[in-house]
């Protein structure tokens, strides 16, 4: 039973919330999609971070357009139900975080630069293409209304 409580209590520690949002332009108007389900498995020390893994599930990404939603998850190519990772390599001196994006089976490595590290919470934002991690912007109504291919994640996750 303390076994079982025990792993309770650093479950709790260990896992944690953050927010994750994407954000994007079209050739009708801008958009985000966020989601606040967002896991946090996060070990730091001596203020550098030595393992940091973010995760969310692809359907948790909503924008409150249900419409808009379906075709972004067509867009990803994997099931909904399917995780979005970050899986932190290493940090470097800079603060930078070098890591692998995965979505469904799709490995992309990347490197950010947080506006903030402090007290366990990480805060930033960087630019990138969708493209880059295999998603081909979804199209509306024959191709007429088509999402750019740039877009802006911003991030705050905890420990």
């Amino acid at each position: 039973m303390r076994y079982i409580l025990l792993l309770t209590a650093f479950a709790a520690v260990v896992w944690a919330k953050g927010i994750i949002e994407v954000h994007g332009t079209s050739t009708l108007h801008d958009w985000t999609m966020a989601s606040h389900d967002v896991s946090v498995q996060m070990e730091e020390e001596n203020s550098t971070i030595k393992a940091l893994k973010v995760s969310l599930i692809i359907e948790t990404l909503k924008s409150g357009d249900g419409a808009m939603d379906d075709k972004a998850y067509k867009a990803f190519k994997a099931d909904r139900k399917s995780p979005i990772t970050f899986t932190l390599t290493q940090q470097k001196k800079d603060g930078s975080l070098e890591g692998v994006i995965t979505i469904g089976s799709r490995e992309t490595r990347v490197a950010v630069m947080p506006d903030s590290i402090e007290n366990g919470v990480i805060t930033g934002s960087f630019k990138t293409k969708m493209s880059r991690f295999g998603v081909e912007p979804p199209s509306f109504m024959f191709g007429m209304l088509k999402a750019g291919d740039a877009i802006e994640i911003t991030y705050r996750v905890s420990e």
